[in-house]
């Protein structure tokens, strides 16, 4: 009620209005700021560091498995000339999903 009283009395000058509501806003933060600094949220703040130590250790693991899979892929792709000398039937196969190291690397 106080604030709509407030919004009402500055609302004759629509600057002031949008003006008193930004700095009533940032003062609303600041509070909610306050009030989280002094509830301590240890377990919050150890949960965010443990996902910030765990970045490291994931972009490892994602580069060496993208590695792995490329040497297959190229693994894969060099034994099409082999299979491609059997039949028909094999050779439009092995070309179709191991052809290049693109079509190999999903398989």
């Amino acid at each position: 009620a106080v604030i709509y009283t407030l919004v009402r009395a500055t609302s004759a000058h629509d600057s002031l209005s949008v003006d008193f509501l930004r700095a009533f806003r940032v003062f609303r933060l600041m509070r909610a700021l306050r009030v989280l600094k002094l509830l301590g949220l240890s377990a919050l703040r150890m949960l965010i560091e443990a996902v910030q130590r765990s970045v490291q250790p994931f972009v490892i693991v994602l580069v060496l498995s993208t590695l792995m899979v490329f040497a297959f892929a190229v693994m894969l792709t060099s034994l099409v000339p082999e299979v491609a000398q059997e039949d028909e039937k094999t050779r439009s196969v092995a070309f179709q999903y191991y052809g290049s190291g693109a079509q190999s690397a999903p398989t």
